[in-house]
């Protein structure tokens, strides 16, 4: 009973509740910060990559209109370049024509195969397209394969690309905080 009073006249005190103020407006704060510290890494991570991955494969999307890939998809230079990317990127790579057909899969699941997604038809319309899904760990960046003379869309190239290594950094953050 004596040991209940003595914890019952601490629980009471003023240096009790001082140390709770402090863990209050100490550990909370950080904890919030900490969160949103996180969370801001993954959305800048995530659209550094994109920007990356977008503008490698307008780089690539255009030589492949000034190399012919769509009537010849035997190039050493750009299949090269396609193995290159997705080792760089841990990605897939499309090279889908007017007609949705795809000439060109870095995985050879699906070569000569018809596709058609909302993200191909708008980018067949001439708008680059880029996608995060967060549920399956993946950005998706399409963008149109254009004739230069006549800036005409002769094709898409559809690039997908794994998010897990920025995921395993956000792991690693976490466990340190």
């Amino acid at each position: 009973m004596n040991r209940k009073k003595k914890i019952h006249a601490y629980l009471k005190s003023l240096k009790f509740r001082l140390l709770l103020v402090l863990l209050l407006f100490g550990l909370v704060p950080m904890l919030v910060m900490r969160f949103f510290v996180i969370r801001g890494y993954e959305k800048r991570a995530i659209n550094v990559r994109t920007v990356d991955i977008l503008s490698q494969s307008k780089i690539l999307a255009d030589q492949i209109a000034s190399y012919g890939y769509l009537e010849d998809n035997t190039n050493e230079i750009i299949n090269k370049e396609f193995e290159q990317l997705t080792n760089i990127y841990d990605g897939r790579i499309l090279v889908i024509d007017r007609t949705f057909r795809i000439h060109k899969d870095t995985f050879d699941i699906d070569s000569d195969k018809i596709i058609i997604s909302e993200e191909v038809v708008r980018c067949i319309q001439g708008k680059d397209v880029t996608k995060h899904d967060p549920v399956n760990g993946f950005i998706e960046v399409a963008v149109p394969v254009r004739q230069a003379l006549m800036d005409e869309v002769i094709g898409v190239m559809l690039v997908s690309v794994s998010t897990d290594s920025t995921q395993t950094h956000i792991a690693c953050l976490t466990q340190i905080g």
